[in-house]
């Protein structure tokens, strides 16, 4: 845990210095890193499948050293994003592709190098993490003026975005894997598998119940 806290504070300290590079004349880069332009800062729709799944990794890419809290507890917000979602694939490719190098990095380093992504080897990588990237606020307005950056804020109430994002993407997962598992127990002859895929099912159901009563949603049947 010690260990942990202290590569935190690093890439806090990292992020500091990122911070003092933009505010200088010209925005940090290095040869080989893609950096954002006014068309690739993109601002994810929230009401979209690839857009949860963007919304989901801009929270990760841009806010990765903080913490948040989770049934009265602080826990990194990495932690949490992969206790919650790392079991699940994205359904856009490139987002996928992202979400794995990103969760593999951390869980390997124990922090967020943005700059590792930027001059990722393979360029969808590299492209997305220039498109998901944020303007720190008191950077932010001189980036606009010496770059043409419209770039949106940092998230202001990260507790909130990241428990909506996460809820919203199981649910919509757990309708898919109902969805399929319904298939099966269509097409299953009466037997010990059709017994296991109704377990699933009920399982799955008590899931998707659970999760909607927490967000105030009414499943209809």
């Amino acid at each position: 845990l010690k260990e942990r806290e202290a590569r935190r504070q690093e890439a806090v300290r990292q992020r500091q210095d990122r911070t003092e590079n933009l505010a200088g004349n010209q925005p940090a880069q290095t040869a080989g890193t893609v950096t954002p332009t006014t068309q690739e800062v993109i601002q994810p729709d929230k009401n979209t499948i690839p857009g949860q799944e963007r919304e989901l990794i801009r929270l990760a890419l841009n806010c990765y050293d903080q913490k948040i809290e989770v049934d009265e507890e602080e826990h990194p917000l990495m932690d949490v994003l992969i206790h919650n979602i790392g079991d699940f694939e994205f359904d856009t490719p490139e987002m996928e592709e992202f979400r794995q190098a990103l969760f593999d990095y951390y869980e390997e380093n124990g922090t967020v190098k943005i700059d590792f992504f930027l001059a990722h080897e393979n360029p969808t990588i590299a492209r997305t993490a220039a498109q998901m990237i944020e303007i720190p606020e008191e950077v932010s307005k001189n980036w606009e003026i010496k770059a043409d950056i419209r770039a949106p804020k940092i998230d202001q109430h990260l507790d909130q975005s990241v428990y909506s994002a996460t809820m919203h993407f199981r649910l919509r997962k757990l309708k898919t894997l109902l969805k399929e598992n319904m298939e099966k127990l269509r097409t299953c002859p009466p037997g010990p598998e059709q017994d296991r895929f109704m377990k699933i099912y009920l399982h799955l159901k008590n899931m998707e119940k659970e999760i909607a009563d927490q967000m105030g949603i009414v499943i209809h049947e």
